[in-house]
């Protein structure tokens, strides 16, 4: 009979002797991806008060310095700047909101008589703080590197919307990194400190929340030092309305390790959450997958009345985060406070700010990017005090402790990851043909160990004897024809975790792939032959949301015994 099978490794993080991947007994299209102390440590300091003529000021010189790069952007790289909607830039009202960590309902004495446009023109009426933070200590002593001449080195982590991805894109574009937001940032902060002051990193990740950046904090420590880590993960952490629930507990869950893990990174980063929304813009269908029943919209007069469509919910991710985010005194910059800054009141023009599904318009880009290079303006006007609250007794900011949880390791003895967009295979695959498995780009730049049968790749035959239900005892005779089998040799640690990351993805094909752990001669090398079965293809709630999320699968070898 015939089997199609597709399986795709990105990654695998292990301390283990020998990994084989095969496909299980479904006869399905099969992907894998492989691979005095406070406990809330952020308050409100008088000694953090802003002077709102400075801030005027500070806002004005923001936006100056991104009008520039955008200026610039356009006779250089037009593709990486140009948007289907005007060009615009926030208020200096909306910057401020994004830099507030305070009851909004409360300070701009908001109730059901509120209008979107007035929650905006109030937030400059009460007095504006700079909360104390760790994060924020740290960052005021990183930044006067700008002042001495020294390069600042800025990492960013995120999921597909923060590696530069945009829904439905008409204009060319090389290099996706180069239009997302971080980027943005390096180029407007250029403007003032010129070329080389700035180093942004960008390793965002498609598919990427908290869980599959804990499960790869070995690819994060590999840049340290760094002096400030920014953080996007609310795109990929928004369910669907129905799963809300579980989602919130498990985004405050994982958002607690991994900010707490990125605070202690060897250089003591400044860690700073940048926190976005979703829509589904003009896209109904999408609305009524995600809530439905619960479908709202706003008409933008500036384009015709058009629709825009989004769930209340959409607006949560932030909000699910903030309390850890807060107890691991981590900075936070919202750029959905600076637009959409209270829930039941979405701004008529919402999708002028965000015009896209997951993945909106560079003109999004460049706006979250000012919201945090006015964080920054800010930290710099306000570095003396900062200082002075480092160096004062009363005011000592201790981190809690967290355990380090089983699917993240810091110092792997073998570590082999696919990253996107590049093109180096750490395995160095034979290319004579030999094995059905190539290093290539699937889609959208994914790189990937590849083995695919059917559609666009290769149809196998298996004997009869070799069906695909009896897949198991093949593996355990080791009869499987080596045209099948990638064998990659790593090493035993002493923790003994074995981590595979995969890309759990809505894609009918996607089904499941066998690993095992075995001798040069194919001999498992476990008593008890035990093969591990990991799933991507994904749960009904993710593949009608139509999205890709990395999920890592981890085991524990040292529970095992070596046969002898």
């Amino acid at each position: 009979m015939k089997t199609k099978i597709k399986v795709l490794l990105i990654s695998v993080l292990a301390f283990v002797l020998l990994l084989n991947l095969i496909q299980d007994e479904k006869q399905h299209m099969t992907t894998a991806y492989v691979s005095s102390t406070r406990s809330l440590s952020i308050k409100q300091n008088e000694s953090l008060l802003l002077n709102k003529e400075r801030l005027l000021d500070i806002c004005k010189e923001t936006n100056d310095m991104l009008s520039a790069a955008y200026e610039k952007g356009l006779q250089e790289e037009p593709g990486y700047w140009i948007s289907t909607y005007p060009w615009f830039k926030l208020s200096c009202n909306q910057l401020v909101l994004s830099l507030q960590e305070d009851d909004r309902a409360a300070r701009l004495n908001i109730d059901e008589s509120t209008t979107s446009v007035e929650v905006t023109e109030r937030a400059m009426d009460n007095d504006i703080f700079l909360y104390d933070n760790l994060s924020n200590r740290r960052m005021a002593k990183k930044l006067q590197k700008l002042k001495t001449g020294e390069k600042l080195r800025i990492l960013a982590i995120g999921g597909s919307m923060t590696r530069g991805s945009v829904d439905n894109w008409k204009f060319p574009c090389e290099d996706v990194y180069q239009r997302a937001w971080p980027k943005k940032i390096q180029q407007v902060m250029e403007e003032k400190w010129g070329e080389n002051s700035v180093e942004v990193i960008n390793i965002a990740l498609g598919g990427y929340n908290e869980d599959a950046w804990l499960s790869s904090m070995n690819f994060i420590v590999g840049y340290a030092p760094v002096d400030i880590i920014l953080m996007e993960s609310a795109v990929n952490d928004r369910g669907l309305y129905r799963t809300q629930k579980w989602d919130a507990e498990r985004v405050a869950e994982t958002s607690d390790v991994l900010l707490n893990l990125l605070m202690r990174i060897p250089g003591k980063p400044a860690v700073m959450s940048v926190e976005l929304f979703t829509l589904s813009s003009s896209d109904k269908d999408d609305a009524n997958t995600v809530c439905p029943g619960h479908v709202q919209f706003v008409n933008d007069p500036v384009l015709d009345f058009e629709q825009c469509f989004y769930c209340e919910f959409m607006w949560m991710p932030q909000t699910w985060r903030d309390t850890v985010r807060k107890k691991n005194s981590v900075a936070r910059v919202s750029y959905r406070d600076a637009v959409w800054p209270v829930q039941s009141l979405p701004p008529n023009n919402l999708c002028q700010f965000w015009n896209g599904v997951n993945h909106p318009e560079v003109a999004t880009h460049a706006l979250v990017a000012s919201t945090v290079v006015f964080h920054l303006f800010i930290i710099m006007e306000t570095q003396e005090e900062l200082a002075t609250l480092s160096h004062d007794e009363n005011a000592i900011i201790t981190l809690p402790t967290v355990a380090m949880p089983d699917n993240a390791c810091l110092e792997p003895t073998t570590s082999i990851n696919a990253i996107q967009g590049n093109p180096i295979d750490q395995m160095n695959l034979p290319k004579d043909g030999s094995s059905c498995w190539i290093f290539r780009s699937d889609s959208r730049h994914k790189y990937g160990w590849i083995c695919e049968f059917g559609m666009d790749g290769t149809t196998f035959g298996l004997s009869d004897s070799q069906t695909a239900s009896s897949s198991r005892e093949l593996m355990k005779g080791h009869k499987l024809n080596d045209y099948l089998t990638l064998k990659q040799e790593i090493h035993l640690g002493s923790d003994g975790k074995l981590i595979v990351t995969r890309l759990r993805s809505w894609d009918s094909r996607m089904a499941k792939a066998d690993v095992w752990l075995s001798t040069q001669t194919g001999e498992n090398v476990f008593e008890g032959d035990p093969v591990w079965t990991i799933d991507s293809s994904t749960d009904s709630d993710q593949a009608q949301r139509n999205v890709s999320i990395a999920v890592p699968w981890f085991t524990h070898i040292r529970k095992y015994h070596f046969k002898h």
